[in-house]
This record gives structure tokens, sequence and C-alpha cells, in this order.
């Protein structure tokens, strides 16, 4: 109609809004702005309405870091320490360790071991010595001579020939190892109580063997024996001066024992080359 009219407006005005976010994190990650869940690294953005009822923009900035494996297969001999973690291990097996990769994630490696064996351990009967190892090869050697190897001795039997301190190197299940040393230091070594000294000679011998026993109003038991105990001579004989023995056995270590009526014993041992 013309006339003055006032209009009055109150005005509200709401923002959109907007932010965003860096994260790193070990194989996924699930964002709680859209309950998404990321495996691969990357920029991810989710639309939402904020208090006001606005459009609220958020952006994820993502690094995923993968955790690793691995494994690896050893064999070794008696034990093996492991270097991912430090420890020994005696026994083959499937072994796990579980680490940190540079990145913070985890790793796990795996040792597929074999824990190869093999006995070093010595018998003596007498003079000889067996190693008891099975299957494998041999190497005797004089402990006295910085363990110089023994030519020619290379069976699992060694016989000693003089006194002295004898190991024997094993190889076997792909494995090498030394025997501890024993020592022999019997050997033509008298063992008396007889007041009279006797002797034999020569030693070692190729066949005879002289013993001087001095005159006895008592005959005297001679035996001799070789290095598994078997004897090959038991006589008993009227000693004058000198008795002779013909040892046609084989090579190898004999232990003669002289014995009296009245229980006094002499020993000696001697080599038949």
């Amino acid at each position: 109609s013309g006339c003055d009219s006032v209009a009055t407006l109150n005005l509200t005005i709401n923002n959109s809004t907007s932010g965003s976010e860096s994260v790193t994190a070990c194989n996924s990650y699930t964002w709680s702005a859209n309950s998404m869940t990321y495996t691969t690294s990357g920029t991810y953005t989710a639309t939402l309405t904020n208090a006001n009822g606005c459009d609220s923009v958020a952006t994820l900035n993502l690094t995923i870091n993968n955790s690793t494996s691995g494994s690896e297969s050893v064999t070794a001999c008696d034990s093996y320490t492991w270097s991912a973690n430090s420890m020994t291990y005696t026994t083959s097996g499937a072994y796990i360790a579980n680490l940190t990769t540079a990145s913070g994630c985890d790793s796990v490696a795996t040792l597929n071991l074999t824990i190869n064996t093999i006995d070093a351990s010595v018998s003596q009967t007498d003079f000889t010595l067996t190693a008891n190892q099975t299957n494998a090869t041999y190497q005797w050697v004089d402990c006295d001579d910085n363990f110089a190897e023994i030519v020619g001795e290379t069976s699992v039997d060694f016989t000693a020939s003089v006194n002295g301190s004898y190991a024997v190197i094993v190889n076997g299940n792909g494995c090498s190892d030394t025997s501890s040393c024993v020592v022999i230091n019997t050997i033509g070594i008298h063992e008396s109580t007889l007041s009279a000294a006797i002797t034999i000679y020569p030693n070692p011998t190729s066949d005879k063997l002289f013993v001087d026993v001095p005159s006895r109003n008592e005959d005297v038991m001679v035996r001799i024996s070789n290095a598994l105990g078997q004897l090959i001579i038991d006589q008993t004989f009227r000693p004058e001066e000198e008795l002779v023995f013909f040892i046609d056995s084989e090579s190898g270590f004999y232990l003669m024992e002289i014995k009296t009526k009245t229980g006094e014993i002499w020993k000696a041992s001697f080599v038949k080359n």
C-alpha cells in the first residue's frame, strides 16, 4: 500500500569442518572415522556430519608396515647357538624366535635344526685302545708329541708299543672330535714280589724270547697271554739260568706272569713284531 515495511533476519551460519591425521601401523589399520580396515599405505578420506549438521571431511595419511617371517635350515655337531635369540640347542627340532623389525613390527624367525653327534670316548684293554664310535674314520695321535698323527694307525683299535699318552680323532656323521688322552705307563714295567731280578729280552721280539731267572729250589709257573687274555703258554719250569720261548703267534702285546708255589708273582709285558 506504499507504506514502510521493516523485515528482520536472525541468521546463524555454521561452517563445514575438515581435519587430518597421520598413522603408522603394522599389517592393517581400522580407522575409527569410518570403521574401515586398510592393509596398504595411502591417503584416505571420510565425509562425516559435525555437531552443527554440516559436512566434516576427515583425511587419514596411513603408512602400513608389514610383519616379516623367515626360516633357515642348519646342520651342526653336538650343539648350535642361534644368533636370532642367542639360545644354544643340543637336540634336533624346529625352533621359533619372535623378534621386532626395524619398523617395529613382529618378525618370526624359524630354525630347522639337525644336530649330529659323535662318540669320542675310548675303551682300554691292557695296552689296546678302542674307539667306541662305529662307522667312522679314525686317526690315532700322540698326545705327548703335540697330538702328532701316528703313521698307519687309522683303525678302530690302537695297540701302544711304548708308554705314552694317546688319543683318537674320530670323523663321522659329518662331525669330527678328539678323545681324551689315555695314559699307558705299564709297558715293560715289572710288578714283582720276587727278591731276585728277572729280565726278558729282546723286547720287542720277532719270535724268540729269553727269560733270565736265577736258579731256585722250587718250580715256577710261567704264563704268557695275548692282549685278549688268551693263554698261549702255560707251563711249569725248574729254572736254572735262562728260559727260551718261541712266540709264533701274531704281532701284538703280550703279558708274562711268573708265579712261585709260595705265591710270589712277577709280571712283565713285551711286544711281538
